[in-house]
């Protein structure tokens, strides 16, 4: 039988991936395995300790039909964690052991990887911080070419400006003025 069969009908199908990568991809190879290699699998796997018990127990009834009373399915050792009691926190931390740290077995459990959907949403934010990055640069640059601005030079520059503006209006009018005369004269002559 095929072990994502077999995790299936367990409702362990959550570890199948794990399984995969380790080269496990029959039931069988994990019956010639010893007690203290499954033990070390599964904790790779970072099998919550119920499920590597109730695997354990399906596999010790696989090798020989009923398990052994002597030879019971033990739970197997995982790194232990201290006591809250001897824990040190900070508000809005979590607790840090004051004791030295018990060792995580030298492999690492498998990471599961993020939903596809979360994976999106991490790239949709990395875009949009790059955005706001790009955005806080450009306000950097506006700055400072205002503060380069010669403030002094730009309102005469604009007086000028308005002062040209008027000359032209006034011009305009006289010139509006010239030609109602012009007409003027020329009905006044036929």
């Amino acid at each position: 039988m095929s072990l994502a069969e077999f995790l299936t009908q367990q409702g362990l199908a959550n570890y199948t991936p794990g399984f995969t990568s380790k080269g496990f991809a029959d039931f069988d190879q994990l019956l010639g395995l010893p007690d203290e290699s499954l033990d070390q699998l599964f904790a790779s796997l970072g099998m919550l300790k119920g499920h590597a018990y109730k695997l354990k127990k399906r596999i010790e009834e696989a090798k020989g039909g009923e398990p052994d009373p002597s030879k019971r399915a033990k739970l197997p050792e995982y790194p232990q964690k201290p006591p809250m009691s001897q824990m040190q926190s900070k508000p809005g931390m979590r607790p840090v052991p004051l004791t030295q740290p018990v060792r995580a077995p030298l492999s690492s459990p498998a990471v599961p990887k993020p939903a596809p959907s979360l994976t999106k949403e991490v790239e949709r934010l990395m875009a949009k911080l790059a955005e706001i990055e790009q955005t806080r640069e450009d306000i950097g640059r506006a700055k400072e070419l205002l503060l380069s601005i010669d403030v002094e030079r730009y309102r005469r520059s604009l007086q000028q400006v308005e002062f040209v503006q008027k000359t032209l209006r006034a011009m305009e009018e006289v010139s509006a003025e010239i030609t109602a005369l012009e007409g003027e004269e020329m009905q006044a002559s036929e």
